[in-house]
């Protein structure tokens, strides 16, 4: 696979994130669902129906038992198989997604296990995949089937009406997987509710602390500050705080 290049000025610069084991185990999710997805292998959605993590609308008119969840789940599946097969649309997956798909196992340049802590270091424009891999598990474990749709948007198509064809379709389709779940259109859980999946909570509180040290490495005096800054403003989880911040490598002596 191809590695990404840094930006200039990032060469010297990795971004250094310390975790609980639970916490970690949360972003290798985040990390597996994003490189299946924009990678094409479109079925990784019902996977995470059928493992909890993207929840059914809960609604006393809308009896979910579990032969109904299976069916349902079945015709999911049949709106996935109907999406172009990734090999067909010529697209270039956005981002630095060689560098995280490679990175899955070890996760990190470091990774090193203390007191039931993981600490790893990796390079910025991997940080940046990470927070699009966290953003989209979080948003997936809220019910937002419709994040689903971003990596498709920031894919690369030298034909931009084919594009724009690509998204209608997908956002379509993400659509009726939606109703299928029995969410009112448009509509999902807040994060906060109860039956947003842990592991979805904790990849937020993830994806809070690196978006913020993100944004202060980009400008650390902003005039206006944007969300982008808050970090971990509210908490949804009882673990320890995850910890994200930039640092400049030394130096190498010659």
């Amino acid at each position: 696979m191809a590695m990404t290049a840094e930006a200039p000025g990032e060469v010297d610069k990795s971004l250094v994130v310390d975790l609980t084991l639970a916490q970690m185990r949360a972003l290798r999710q985040a990390v597996n669902l994003y490189v299946h997805w924009t990678c094409g292998d479109y079925l990784v959605l019902v996977a995470a129906i059928k493992s909890g993590l993207i929840p059914f609308y809960a609604d006393e008119r809308i009896p979910f038992t579990d032969a109904v969840r299976g069916q349902v789940v079945e015709a999911i599946a049949e709106v996935v198989r109907d999406l172009p097969s990734h090999s067909s649309l010529g697209v270039t997956p956005p981002g630095a997604l060689d560098d995280l798909a490679c990175s899955m196992i070890p996760l990190g340049s470091v990774h090193t296990a203390v007191e039931g802590r993981v600490s790893m270091s990796v390079s910025l424009s991997l940080a940046r995949s990470l927070a699009r891999a966290l953003d989209l598990f979080s948003r997936a474990a809220m019910g937002q089937v419709r994040a689903f749709i971003e990596p498709i948007r920031d894919a690369h198509l030298d034909d931009v009406q084919r594009h724009l064809a690509l998204i209608k379709h997908f956002e379509a389709r993400l659509r009726r997987i939606s109703e299928l779940l029995g969410f009112p259109h448009g509509s999902s859980y807040a994060i906060g509710n109860p039956r947003v999946h842990v592991d979805g909570l904790r990849a937020h509180e993830i994806f809070k602390v690196v978006q913020r040290a993100l944004a202060i490495e980009r400008n650390p005096h902003p005039s206006f500050p944007s969300v982008d800054y808050d970090g971990l403003s509210l908490r949804y989880t009882s673990d320890p705080a995850p910890v994200a911040e930039t640092l400049h490598k030394p130096p190498e002596i010659v």
